[in-house]
C-alpha cells in the first residue's frame, strides 16, 4: 500500500522534514509513529546535526547515527547557522542556541559531556556514504535522512545508494530526501520522473513531490513496504 503524505509547501520544502516533526499536535501522524515506535535513525551526510539533535530532545530518541565525509572542523566550517567563525565544536554550536530548529525551543540544554556522548560520539566523521554501507550492510534503522546530499552523484551512484538504503530501511520505516534541482549542471536533479522512477525500482513508495516556486527542491517522504 502506497502511504501519501504531503511535508512541506510549495514556497518552504526545504524546512518540510523540520516542520513535521515541530509540530505539537499530538493526533500528528509522523509525530504518533515515532512515539510509538521510538526508531533508530540514520542521517547521512548529517553536516550540523540539528535533525538528531531535534528528534533526541523531542522524542528522546538515542539510537542514532550521523555520517559525514567531512571533519568536526569542516562542517562547521560549512555550517551558516550558528555564526560558524565563532565556533570551535558541534557542542558550541547547540549551547548557544535556544531553539534547535525554528519552531522547536530546548527546555533542558545537555552539558558537553551528555551532549557529546548522546549526539557527537553518534556521528561518524570522515566517512562517505559508500564506506558506511560497505561497513554497515545489516544494520537497519526506521528512520534515514538524506538532506540535500544525493543531487552531487552521477545518477547511477544515486541509484545505488537508493538501493542500499532500500535494504536498511526498516519495514514501514520513513526515508526522508530532500534533492536541490542542480539542473544547469547535474541535469537529472531536475528531472521528476526520473527521480520517481528510481525510487520506486527501490522499492520506496510514497507520493507527493513538493517543489518550491523557485523550482528549486525537491523533498519528499517515502515509506518501505517490505
Amino acid at each position: 500500500m502506497i502511504r501519501h503524505r504531503i511535508i512541506g509547501t510549495p514556497d518552504n520544502t526545504e524546512r518540510a522534514l523540520t516542520k513535521c516533526l515541530t509540530r505539537s499536535d499530538p493526533n500528528d501522524v509522523l509525530n504518533t509513529w515515532i512515539i510509538e515506535n521510538m526508531p533508530s535513525v540514520l542521517d547521512l551526510g548529517c553536516g550540523y546535526p540539528k535533525d538528531l539533535q531535534l528528534l533526541n530532545h523531542k522524542f528522546g530518541l538515542e539510537n542514532l547515527v550521523g555520517v559525514d565525509k567531512r571533519t568536526e572542523k569542516e562542517i562547521l566550517g560549512h555550517t551558516t547557522t550558528p555564526p560558524i567563525t565563532e565556533l570551535t565544536s558541534l557542542y558550541e554550536g547547540y549551547n548557544r542556541h535556544q531553539t534547535i530548529n525554528p519552531g522547536y525551543r530546548i527546555s533542558n540544554k545537555y552539558n558537553e559531556v551528555v551532549y557529546n556522548a548522546i549526539i557527537k560520539d553518534k556521528i561518524l566523521f570522515e566517512t562517505t556514504i559508500g564506506k558506511y554501507f560497505a561497513n554497515n550492510p545489516e544494520k537497519s534503522f526506521g528512520i534515514i535522512i538524506v538532506s540535500n546530499v544525493l543531487q552531487f552523484l552521477p545518477f547511477e551512484v544515486f541509484e545505488r545508494t537508493l538501493s542500499l538504503i532500500g535494504k536498511v530501511l526498516s519495514p514501514g520505516g520513513k526515508f526522508y530526501i530532500r534533492i536541490q534541482n542542480n539542473s544547469g549542471s547535474i541535469p537529472w536533479t531536475g528531472n521528476v520522473s526520473k527521480i520517481d522512477r528510481a525510487l520506486d525500482r527501490c522499492s520506496l513508495v510514497g507520493d507527493t513531490i513538493r517543489i518550491n516556486k523557485k523550482g528549486r527542491f525537491h523533498c519528499m517522504e517515502f515509506t518501505n513496504i517490505f
